[in-house]
């Protein structure tokens, strides 16, 4: 199985500083959200109705193009909108909504992104 995508690896110690990226209006999101790097989790385990940030697709590369044609690509921000009676699930991409079943899943990569609204008050 070849990697199309491949995120860099940080080491275990490595701190990284949140960053503010703008969100599409499609995902329904603010207009702003804070991306904090992490460990990246398969499609299949994500969570629903969370925003996502696409960090890696494994497979051959005909089917990276295929993916990438459809818009799901490395750094594509998706949301994961409600499972399928087989264990697939329908994602939201660029406007777009997609159903995948459970080997195309796993072989999706993301990292969660976090919203103002899910980070902790700081007191001034």
């Amino acid at each position: 199985m070849t990697k199309c995508w491949r995120a860099p690896r940080l080491p275990w110690n490595h701190t990284v500083e949140p960053v503010i990226i703008p969100t599409p209006a499609s995902l329904g999101l603010p207009k702003t959200s804070i991306v904090i790097p992490m460990n990246p989790i398969s499609l299949a385990t994500a969570p629903l109705r969370k925003p996502l940030t696409l960090v890696r697709a494994e497979g051959a590369p005909d089917l990276c193009r295929r993916l990438s044609a459809l818009g799901i690509r490395r750094g594509a921000q998706v949301v994961l909108v409600h499972t399928t009676a087989g264990g697939g699930r329908v994602l939201q991409v660029a406007g777009s909504r997609i159903a995948l079943d459970k080997t195309m899943l796993s072989r999706l990569f993301v990292e969660p992104m976090l919203t103002p609204e899910d980070l902790p008050e700081v007191a001034a």
